[in-house]
């Protein structure tokens, strides 16, 4: 069995400086896709010719967009943290299609409407997920196949109950992609309810137990981040290219 543990925070501020030291600390960087969009051109200096082809196969400019932005938040930020150039830092892909840049730090990237966001930590597996609060999201029709019982009643009981869904679903979606199991067929299996919730091993992989955050990038966008549990420092910082 592995051990997760899930709880709320508040995050008051986030910095313009870059953190370097990642000694038992998670760095988490957000960036807004709309404020971005005039350093596009920044971006793409940072990608290889292969991601430029891949960016261009989108239809929608915005994900076009934030593709761009984030493989540029990844290459920048490792290669300040790693003292190296860009252009020597590629992104490759585990056997479970899990993004790795070095074998010394961890990173996970995800994006939703106006943000991209990307949690990056040293020698640790880790996950992230962002998602829109969208008021005409109909959540009601999935709910027996992603969400437990016990989840089920803390959506009904909550005042807001899509927040609280999508609260859960980004605690799910941040645990399979740290442990880059990233599908699995039955999501109500298991709880990420606030406090300890004990779960079969294949959820947690190497790492027996984990600590889930949940947090609010602003009132529509919530943003769950899953991480071992010996990790016990987190800063939130604005990103600059």
């Amino acid at each position: 069995m592995g051990r997760i543990f899930c709880d709320e925070i508040e995050v008051l501020d986030w910095s313009e400086d870059i953190q370097t030291n990642l000694d038992n600390t998670v760095q988490i960087y957000r960036a807004s896709v709309l404020d971005d969009r005039e350093n596009i051109a920044s971006c793409i200096e940072r990608l290889s010719s292969k991601e430029i082809m891949r960016s261009r196969r989108y239809r929608n400019k915005g994900d076009s967009d934030r593709f761009i932005i984030g493989r540029a938040m990844v290459k920048h930020m490792a290669a300040t943290i790693l003292n190296k150039d860009f252009e020597s830092l590629e992104i490759l892909y585990t056997e479970t299609n899990k993004p790795i840049i070095d074998q010394e730090i961890q990173f996970n990237l995800s994006h939703s409407g106006d943000y991209v966001v990307l949690a990056i930590c040293k020698e640790c597996d880790i996950g992230i997920d962002i998602e829109y609060c969208d008021a005409d999201f109909k959540f009601q029709p999935i709910l027996d196949y992603c969400m437990s019982k016990g989840e089920q009643i803390r959506i009904f009981e909550n005042k807001k109950p899509l927040d609280t869904f999508l609260k859960y679903w980004t605690r799910k979606e941040a645990i399979l992609k740290g442990t880059g199991i990233g599908l699995l067929e039955k999501l109500n299996t298991f709880s990420c309810l606030n406090g300890d919730n004990f779960v079969p091993g294949i959820l947690t992989g190497i790492v027996s137990e984990w600590m889930i955050r949940s947090f609010y990038i602003d009132e529509n966008y919530i943003v769950s981040l899953a991480h071992d549990s010996n990790l016990n420092k987190l800063n939130f910082c604005e990103f600059k290219l």
